[in-house]
This record gives structure tokens, sequence and C-alpha cells, in this order.
């Protein structure tokens, strides 16, 4: 991969990097925390002044009390309910990874290109190289789930076929960009799938040394 390409991946990962969930939550504690310990502090102070003082029963200050009691289970409430639509998400974008991923034509595609392992240098007709690019398109659409999921995740499950389409079709969307003079096109499928070669060369598993296999 080019230099230049090499940096717009990395910054593309960077704006699509899930550490964005890390970064919520760390800004929901910063600003609830303080609530949170300042609420534990007034409620000390407060049943103190209630039920040990030697004045008759403050109920003003029984008052204040249960609004700071509120209060912190409020916040504890915002937070479990804000993981759960974090669950919720996670779970409803892995349907929909799923629902690209086996999408009908789609596995056809793959299995078409998956063939031009066997003989990468042989030359793309023009039907070919539309359904190439209809290809392309269906992986940066899943790509871009891939953020949501984790990147890790995704390349644990998926990385073999991401690496060998990738290296069936780096040469398409290298001349598409070419065409077009759009540098970024098409950039989620460019980024993971480089990814996924690199995983799956580290690890022996170079799909340029092996027979294809059918598109899982």
């Amino acid at each position: 991969m080019p230099a230049n390409d090499k940096l717009l991946a990395k910054a593309y990962r960077k704006i699509q990097s899930r550490n964005r969930d890390l970064l919520g939550y760390a800004i929901f504690l910063i600003l609830t925390l303080p609530v949170l310990s300042l609420a534990g502090y007034l409620s000390i102070k407060l049943a103190c002044k209630a039920f040990l003082g030697n004045e008759t029963t403050d109920y003003a200050a029984l008052g204040e009390l249960l609004l700071v009691i509120v209060i912190g289970v409020g916040e504890f409430i915002a937070f479990l309910e804000l993981r759960y639509v974090a669950r919720d998400r996670d779970f409803h974008t892995w349907l929909k990874a799923q629902d690209v991923w086996m999408e009908k034509e789609f596995v056809k595609r793959r299995g078409v290109i998956f063939k031009r392992l066997d003989n990468l240098n042989a030359p793309w007709t023009d039907e070919e190289t539309n359904e190439a690019k209809e290809t392309c398109r269906k992986m940066d659409e899943f790509a871009h789930l891939a953020p949501f999921l984790g990147v890790k995740k995704v390349l644990s499950v998926w990385d073999d076929p991401l690496a060998k389409a990738w290296v069936v079709l780096r040469e398409i969307v290298d001349k598409e960009r070419e065409i077009t003079k759009w540098r970024e096109k098409w950039m989620g499928f460019s980024t993971i799938g480089q990814e996924a070669l690199d995983k799956v060369v580290a690890e022996n598993r170079d799909p340029r040394r092996q027979n294809p296999t059918t598109p899982f």
C-alpha cells in the first residue's frame, strides 16, 4: 500500500475507532462521579443532622436527604441505560453485518472473485470489472460496520475472505481511484482489507500461496 494510502487509512481508522465509545463512558463518569460523591457526602451529613442531632427532627433536612438520594439513584440508572443502549446497538450492528455479508448476490460475487486467486494476472473484461466494482461497493458497506463491532472482532471472524477479496480487488480499487480522482473512495474496504491481509500473512496464511476456498 502506498505511503499516502497508509496515511489515509490510518486517519480513517482513527476517525472510525471504537475508542469513541470508551471516550463516551469516560466523559459520563467524569461528569457523574463528582455528583455521586457529593450526593454521598450530603447524605451522610444530612442523615447525621436529621437523626443524630439534639434538636427536633428537621423535616427540611429529611427532604434534602431524599432529594440527594433520588439524584444519586437517577445517575446510576442513567449509567445502566447507557450501557444497555451500547450493547443493543452492538447487537443490531452484528445482525446488519450478517445481513450484508450473507446477501445472496454478494455471496455469488465473492465466489467469482475468489476464483481469480488461481490467476491474479488474468485480464478483466468490462463485465467482470463492473461486477468487481459492485463487490467493492458491498465490501465498503460491510467495512463501515467494523468500527461499531470492533475491528479485532471483525478480523477474528472474516479475516480470510476479506484478505482474499483485497488481494483480488486492489487493482480495481486503485484504477477506480485514478479514474475518479478520489483517493478516499472505498477507503473502508481498502483499510480493513489491508489489515486482514497483514494479519493472515503474519499468521502464515497468505492467500496468494493457497488455492481459493468457498466464500463462507
